[in-house]
């Protein structure tokens, strides 16, 4: 599997996107919101594609490395996003 800025495959898009899925189920478990389980997907494999692409371009010198870096980019990335989203909705969502 070559990751490079230039070369990133389908394959390394599809992990992400399973980085992204993985992390919305287990903010959906720990969070249980109810009714947001499609939302936080959405948000998680946005979150980790963002990730994951930003990591690629900005770090790494080999394939390997680049494709270590970016999997912690997209980890990292869902689950920023996710936490940014979880915290919004719990500030907009009570009532005076």
């Amino acid at each position: 599997m070559i990751v490079t800025p230039e070369h990133t495959g389908i394959l390394v898009w599809f992990i992400w996107a399973l980085i992204g899925v993985a992390a919305a189920l287990i903010t959906q478990r720990i969070a249980s919101q109810p009714g947001m389980l499609v939302f936080n997907i959405i948000v998680g494999i946005a979150g980790a594609l963002t990730g994951g692409f930003l990591s690629v371009q900005f770090v790494g010198d080999t394939p390997t490395m680049l494709l270590l870096i970016s999997i912690l980019g997209a980890i990292f990335g869902a689950g920023i996003l996710l936490w940014i989203t979880a915290a919004l909705y719990s500030r907009f969502s009570r009532r005076p």
